[in-house]
């Protein structure tokens, strides 16, 4: 799942998990945030040009950071993604 819509970012040295779903796809989200036994909120925000509305829960952690930027999950991912044998 966080390789197709997840995406690391670094805030003040600090790396931010985060994953995005679109509205049809929320219940991913919650099955997330559970999996990780995580209390963050879930945002909702909806995209201006399209109208979409999107879901998402971040939160900080550099363990996951760190395992899942082995699977090409960094930040500005798109550039870089790579297969895994």
């Amino acid at each position: 799942m966080l390789l197709a819509d997840g995406n690391v970012s670094i805030k003040k040295g600090i790396p931010i998990v985060a994953f995005h779903q679109q509205e049809i796809d929320k219940g991913q989200i919650d099955k997330f945030r559970t999996f990780v036994k995580s209390t963050h909120k879930i945002g909702c925000y909806v995209n201006k040009k399209t109208g979409r509305v999107y879901y998402s829960i971040s939160f900080s952690c550099k363990i996951m950071a760190d395992d899942i930027a082995k699977y090409g999950v960094v930040p500005k991912k798109w550039f870089i993604v790579k297969e895994v044998d």
